[in-house]
């Protein structure tokens, strides 16, 4: 499994190498049912059970920087054991976002879960990637927003969680993205799956998984990302999007 940390820097002021932004995440109880992977990405060190990073991001609120790594869950690990990953940032020039008391506290239960067939993950990568291209209008090309009615039931059920609650039909969501991609407000626009977890269970199939989106609106540019979920089932025409839901980053 992989765990990303992000860090925005959402004031006025630069970081600098002088007084950088900086967290610590204790790994101590992860590494009791798992090993470091040795793949910390983004300039983070790990010592011992300790992965620390410091670093001056710019100010700006698309300023990110990102750290990933990796660890191995143990063959011999008890089912319903729990992997608990505390991170915890140090104050200085960037601004505290939620939670108040700086900290990250993630708890990822162990179970052992059967590993869909590699034909059947192959198939569903390629669904998630022709849903990620639906939307892609970079170098003038244009967005294809209406390939969803191909690739998802008539039914489906389309749920933004985070920044405002709302729902769609199929046509309520096609419809205005439709119109967005093509009459030169979002230009440049493409999205893609930056980590992603899939379970199969006969016919019927979930993904989680965190994306970016990058493009110009208005001529400004436009960038964020967050966490989207997809429901897939198996029809006598092969598998499709039952549902697909999304939460943004604020």
């Amino acid at each position: 499994m992989t765990y990303t940390v992000t860090v925005h820097n959402t004031g006025l002021i630069d970081c600098t190498d002088a007084n950088p932004a900086s967290f610590t995440d204790d790994l101590a109880d992860v590494l009791n049912n798992a090993a470091y992977n040795n793949d910390a990405t983004g300039g983070a060190t790990v010592s011992g059970t300790t992965l620390t990073w410091s670093g001056p991001p710019a100010a700006g609120a698309s300023v990110t920087v990102t750290v990933s790594y990796g660890v191995t869950v143990h063959e011999d690990a008890a089912d319903g054991a729990r992997l608990q990953n505390l991170a915890r940032h140090f104050d200085g020039p960037v601004r505290r976002s939620p939670p108040a008391d700086g900290q990250c506290n993630v708890t990822v239960p162990i179970m052992s879960l059967p590993l869909p067939l590699p034909e059947v993950k192959a198939e569903l990568d390629r669904l998630t990637a022709e849903f990620f291209d639906a939307f892609d209008n970079r170098d003038g090309r244009p967005a294809d927003v209406a390939r969803l009615r191909r690739l998802m039931l008539p039914g489906s059920v389309i749920t933004v969680a985070e920044p405002k609650y709302l729902t769609y039909s199929l046509e309520e969501f096609i419809g205005p993205r439709e119109q967005l991609l093509s009459d030169g407000r979002l230009t440049e626009f493409h999205e893609w799956e930056t980590s992603e977890h899939t379970d199969v269970a006969g016919s019927v199939a979930c993904r989680i998984g965190g994306y970016r989106k990058s493009g110009l609106l208005n001529g400004e540019p436009y960038e964020g990302g967050g966490t989207k979920t997809f429901q897939f089932v198996r029809t006598p025409d092969g598998w499709r999007i039952s549902a697909f839901s999304w939460h943004d980053e604020s």
